[in-house]
């Protein structure tokens, strides 16, 4: 690896360049491709490498940016995209396992130097800017499937008091222990709702696919929108729906500005899935599933329901003082 790399960027000055840079190596020379030696074009194709990834391929759009060096792949393809590539290294293959952990220390570095770093900066500032009089409520998050962060609101010119709050937001797939094996949880469905805590949605301008903050992964309902996408091949939600800070709604004072900007992603118990976690070798954890029982015990025990009967899954909240 060490010659097909060569023209890489230093990996500690630039670990997103090092890792795009071996995946893009692998990608090219067809790197665990079954029959490769009968093949004309040895480098795979979105189709077949998606298959060989199976239930955890993201979409063609997904895999596209990653051959753009556009992201970084999420935690929960992390496994699937290295055995692919190197299929012999459960086995003991002495080149699969030194190129897999190779290719898993790049995408260590480039995921937690573009996600967690910046973030951090972003909701811990070092001097933070003396007019903002917004401060974070903890709240819940269903670690490993949704990521939901509110930036602080921006004054908006829609109205007197108005603002717009910017929002990232991304879903995965989380495992966690079940009787004797791991299950594997995601998401077919999902909502975006601002609940009226002393801001309200104003006039209708909450994120969707239509109206006053148009954007194509959301769909405007009475109320609350549908988050459209990305999703994997599994018909999973899965990957970035909002990378970057992006408004979400504007809020105007119910009263005197005082109070809360609330807003949460709820899911119905239904527009879960349910399945036994891939291993890193590749196979399924032994482990009988009843659906019911799952959801009960991991997540409807443990996860607050909004007035609907949707499962909580994040909420953040944002509380403003009343102006003096």
């Amino acid at each position: 690896m060490a010659n097909a790399t060569s023209n890489s960027n230093d990996s500690a000055s630039d670990p997103e360049g090092k890792f795009h840079d071996l995946f893009r190596v692998h990608y090219d020379a067809g790197r665990g491709r079954p029959d490769l030696t009968k093949r004309r074009h040895p480098e795979w194709n979105s189709r077949d490498f998606l298959n060989e990834m199976g239930k955890s391929a993201p979409s063609n759009e997904t895999l596209a940016h990653w051959l753009k060096r556009e992201t970084v792949p999420l935690p929960t393809t992390k496994d699937a995209f290295l055995n692919v590539f190197f299929p012999k290294a459960a086995a003991g293959d002495a080149r699969d396992k030194a190129d897999r952990e190779e290719l898993s220390a790049a995408w260590e570095a480039a995921w937690y130097k573009r996600r967690v770093a910046p973030r951090q900066q972003r909701r811990d500032p070092p001097a933070p800017p003396p007019a903002s009089e917004w401060k974070a409520v903890p709240g819940a998050q269903f670690e490993g499937l949704v990521e939901f962060d509110l930036d602080d609101p921006v004054p908006s010119n829609d109205g007197l008091g108005w603002h717009r709050v910017p929002a990232i937001l991304r879903f995965g797939a989380t495992k966690r222990p079940w009787q004797n094996g791991l299950v594997t949880l995601s998401l077919f469905k999902a909502y975006l709702a601002v609940l009226e805590t002393g801001y309200q949605v104003a006039g209708g301008r909450l994120i969707g696919n239509s109206g006053p903050l148009p954007h194509d992964r959301f769909k405007r309902e009475t109320g609350f929108s549908e988050v459209l996408g990305p999703k994997n091949a599994s018909g999973h939600l899965d990957d970035w729906v909002l990378e970057e800070p992006h408004p979400i709604a504007v809020v105007r004072p119910v009263s005197d500005g005082a109070g809360s900007v609330t807003a949460q992603i709820v899911a119905w118990p239904i527009e879960f899935d349910v399945a036994p976690a891939l291993m890193t070798d590749g196979t399924s954890a032994p482990v009988d599933i009843n659906k019911t029982a799952v959801l009960k015990a991991l997540v409807l025990e443990g996860c607050e329901r909004d007035g609907h009967g949707r499962v909580v899954l994040a909420k953040r909240q944002l509380e403003r003082k009343a102006a003096e």
